[in-house]
């Protein structure tokens, strides 16, 4: 992780500047703690991220840390949530129209479906499945951080495994403490239990919401 002080200090360094420095993600950093002008920085990341500048490898190393920090083996897999169907496009294998429009149907909302995976999908994110956890949220702020970021993002439950979701920031800081980097401002959203998940191909329930 780094700070203000050590990203004023990249700076000097060929190829990188306040506001870029994709050298520096690929060289281990997860993290950048950016308290002003951070918008430059962000979207020279992202655009690195989407040109292959930034490597996927070091993608997967960001999501696997999450996983460690919940003691979640990847086997369990994850779900991806986003505001609209188009940006799981490359997740997703062959379904029908009347597939999506069953899962269009209880969309925006508190259930997650499970559609078949494209073999793009990499394990740590699928986990030991043929499928796919996908589920377009309700949420504001989930929205809008899909919106800003321009595609889908990893939804998992703020907790290590053995214990209870967080409900509240100070409860996740008191998981997770000085893991990680900050917590978006935000309201909870007004479900009380997990989402409810549904298979696809048979409309099954496998978790009740």
């Amino acid at each position: 992780m780094i700070n203000q002080q050590g990203l004023d200090k990249l700076a000097g360094l060929p190829g990188c500047s306040n506001d870029s420095c994709a050298a520096a993600f690929n060289a281990g950093v997860d993290m950048f703690m950016v308290p002003k002008e951070w918008k430059g920085l962000y979207e020279n990341t992202l655009a690195q991220v989407r040109s292959g500048e930034i490597s996927a490898e070091r993608l997967d190393d960001a999501v696997r840390r999450i996983l460690r920090l919940k003691n979640r083996p990847e086997s369990a897999g994850l779900i991806l949530i986003s505001d609209r169907l188009e940006r799981f496009a490359a997740y997703i294998g062959a379904v029908s129209a009347e597939q999506k429009q069953q899962a269009l149907a209880a969309w925006p909302g508190p259930v997650t479906w499970l559609f078949p995976r494209s073999r793009t999908v990499p394990d740590w994110l699928a986990g030991a499945h043929p499928t796919i956890a996908l589920r377009i949220t309700a949420h504001p702020v989930c929205r809008a951080l899909c919106e800003a970021f321009g595609g889908p993002i990893v939804s998992t439950s703020a907790n290590p495994i053995q214990e209870q979701p967080a409900r509240s920031a100070e409860q996740v800081d008191a998981y997770f403490g000085p893991e990680l980097c900050g917590i978006v401002e935000g309201e909870l959203g007004a479900e009380t239990r997990p989402s409810e998940i549904r298979d696809l191909a048979t409309g099954r329930v496998i978790r009740g919401g």
